[in-house]
């Protein structure tokens, strides 16, 4: 017999082609087709499809798909070919050869389509099948490829999930024997099998199973990991050297475990971003805020004058070293802010909404509630009043403090008769909580004012506070100056006796001290001395030494300026003095003092069970310290260095200090206490009440 066997019209693979011999695999049905050229009636092409091709049939075309396929094999010289469709049993009851009833497609030419009682059999041609006689046509064979184009199919992996299982399935004609099959992912091989064994380059378990007409792969993850995703392919081998790949991306995601959030402000927003390092591949986020509108400015809510809810998804990719989102929303009054961000694994357009973790944040927004406050160098300031000498040069500066944040920005509005003396302006605008001007005292300044004033981000600051320059002679003192200003008022006189007399009389007693400490023998002091650091709101002294705080974990000291220049210090130099006298002039704020207490007193109350002495514990000391009259005029202790990791104040009022080590070699004089010594403590700290 002279077959012809015509092939497809589209090109395709080696591989696809070997596991189909002289025939065209349809990748769609998963089978091989053919057209044989030769005439024959049906029942007669039936047995030479199954002859042929081993196991073979007239092609069964059971979706559209098919359909459309095997008409590429006619034209208009060979324009029908026998299929395998038939109603020789009842009319109008069609099948697919003997067995398979046909209900689910048909591609009839003509429609409808009334069955015809003469004609038993079907064809295919170029527009459709039409009924067909016992006549001799060309016809079209089906047969499975001896290895079809394997299944393989990439689950969605969880990392840390176990026993995962990839499975690559094939089916194979009775012809081919499968004696060999791989699996390889983005780690390497993970499977290498044949029927009797398997191994893996990583320790996977893998097994190969072969049963007639079907052979499967099936490779198990123990612990899904990240570094698993990526392109996965599994490839058959048969006895006669005939292969069969297949392959797919595989996804694994990490869901987030402890999102942690900071936040930001700008002039007009607060932005609020999220980190989690554990999330992959990229994270999304949605957001949702709620803002508690105060009616008191004092602190707690103590009702909420309105409400505002807001959510919004963001989906943003994330890298190996972070994995954030961040939101903003603009500030339109003081109050509680409240934002929730749910962070769940996003893989392509894939949400995993359902694998979120959700953290909230807390935010005050609110408003200082004193006033703003003036300092002055070269002059007195007193109730609103600056007094200071002609042809003489003053600092004027202003600080708002408190608010959380604090202000953005601080002003000085002076009268046109007061400039500065850089800019020639009469106002002075600095971003953040202090603004200053440095200006000429004359003639034209006398009786003139200055504002300040600040923004905060709440719009809700409106304070503001006025200073009045006043023009004094040349030469006067300006503890003269000051006492005529009280004395002005009956009232005032005796505090300002009193004042004059109470600074002489510490600078007297402290000069003592000093006295008696400098001749002590350098080589007779203690090794470690621990000395308080106090910051202190409205004081500064002539005579200090500035020192940097180089280690502050382990106390080491760098001396800088023996004396204190017109130049402030930087936020991360403390100051350190023993008062020997006192001025009006205030320190910055981010200034530090370090002092030694005149006299401690015997701790009481809720204090009483944890002082020590030296000798009788590790613990640090709880002291109260009493100044007595030592204390200057505006004494406030305010605030300690942040990285105290504590808050400012406690409930009970005490202040949190940092108790430093200072090495021998630094030691400039002992700082013996009456009664008790600072004992040494790996701890450094102790709580001072400061009144």
């Amino acid at each position: 017999m002279n077959l012809i066997i015509i092939y497809l019209l589209y090109v395709f693979v080696i591989s696809e082609c070997q596991i189909c011999e002289h025939m065209t695999y349809h990748e769609h049905s998963q089978t091989c087709i053919v057209l044989v050229q030769h005439l024959a009636k049906h029942a007669e092409a039936e047995g030479y499809c199954r002859d042929l091709f081993y196991g073979g049939h007239l092609v069964h075309i059971l979706d559209e798909n098919t359909d459309t396929f095997i008409r590429g094999f006619l034209n208009s010289t060979t324009d029908k070919a026998l299929i395998g469709l038939q109603d020789s049993k009842k009319n109008g009851h069609y099948t697919w050869g003997d067995t398979i009833k046909a209900t689910s497609y048909f591609g009839w030419a003509f429609r409808p389509h009334i069955p015809s009682p003469s004609y038993s059999t079907a064809v295919a041609t170029k527009h459709g099948w039409m009924e067909f006689g016992n006549s001799p046509a060309n016809f079209l064979c089906q047969t499975q490829p001896l290895i079809s184009k394997p299944v393989l199919k990439c689950p969605l992996l969880k990392e840390g999930e176990t026993n995962a299982s990839l499975v690559c399935e094939a089916w194979s004609n009775a012809k081919s024997t499968i004696v060999s099959a791989k699996m390889y992912g983005a780690t390497g091989q993970w499977a290498n099998c044949t029927q009797d064994n398997c191994e893996s380059e990583l320790g996977l378990q893998s097994s190969l199973v072969v049963t007639p007409g079907k052979v499967s792969l099936n490779t198990k993850i123990d612990v899904v990991r990240r570094s698993d995703a990526g392109h996965v392919t599994c490839t058959f081998h048969s006895r006669n050297d005939l292969t069969s790949s297949a392959s797919c991306d595989l996804n694994v995601y990490a869901v987030p475990q402890g999102p942690s959030c900071e936040h930001s402000f700008n002039e007009t927003h607060i932005t609020v971003r999220c980190t989690d390092s554990n999330v992959h591949p990229k994270v999304g986020c949605t957001w949702t805020h709620f803002i508690h509108q105060m009616s008191s400015r004092a602190g707690n809510v103590s009702s909420s004058e309105g409400t505002e809810v807001n959510e919004q998804s963001v989906s943003q990719a994330s890298t190996l070293s972070q994995r954030s989102c961040e939101y903003s929303v603009l500030v339109s009054s003081h109050g509680f802010y409240t934002f929730t961000v749910s962070m769940y694994p996003v893989i392509d357009d894939l949400d995993l909404k359902n694998e979120s973790v959700t953290t909230t944040v807390d935010i005050l927004i609110e408003p200082p509630v004193e006033e703003p406050k003036f300092y002055v160098t070269n002059g007195v300031s007193h109730d609103g009043a600056l007094y200071a000498m002609e042809n003489t040069t003053s600092v004027i500066s202003c600080s708002v403090h408190g608010g959380t944040p604090l202000v953005q920005d601080t002003r000085i509005q002076c009268d046109k008769e007061i400039k500065d003396i850089s800019t020639q302006c009469s106002t002075s605008e600095s971003r953040g909580h202090i603004a200053s001007m440095r200006i000429s005292i004359g003639r034209q300044t006398d009786n003139r004012s200055c504002v300040c004033s600040a923004r905060h981000i709440s719009q809700k600051y409106n304070l503001s506070k006025t200073i009045t320059l006043f023009l004094t002679s040349k030469g006067e003192e300006f503890s003269e100056m000051l006492i005529v200003q009280l004395i002005s008022g009956a009232c005032f006189t005796i505090v300002a006796l009193g004042v004059l007399l109470a600074v002489a009389t510490i600078r007297s007693h402290i000069q003592a001290r000093r006295k008696d400490l400098n001749v002590k023998n350098e080589e007779e002091r203690p090794r470690n001395e621990y000395v308080g650091l106090w910051k202190l709101n409205s004081i500064t002294v002539p005579e200090i030494i500035i020192e940097e705080v180089a280690n502050v974990e382990n106390s080491v000291y760098h001396t800088i300026p023996e004396s204190l220049s017109s130049k402030p210090p930087r936020q991360d130099q403390y100051i350190e003095f023993v008062p020997e006298s006192l001025s009006s002039k205030p320190p910055r704020q981010d200034q530090y003092i370090e002092f030694v207490p005149q006299t401690l007193v015997t701790p009481s109350g809720d204090c009483m069970d944890t002082l020590s002495v030296p000798g009788t514990s590790e613990e640090p000391e709880i002291l109260k310290a009493d100044y007595l009259n030592w204390q200057p005029p505006n004494l406030c202790v305010t605030e300690t260095p942040e990285n105290d990791g504590k808050e400012d104040v406690n409930k009970d009022g005490y202040v949190i200090v940092r108790v430093l080590r200072r090495a021998k070699e630094n030691i400039r004089r002992s700082l013996m206490y009456q009664n008790v010594r600072l004992k040494r403590s790996s701890k450094c700290q102790v709580i001072v009440d400061a009144k």
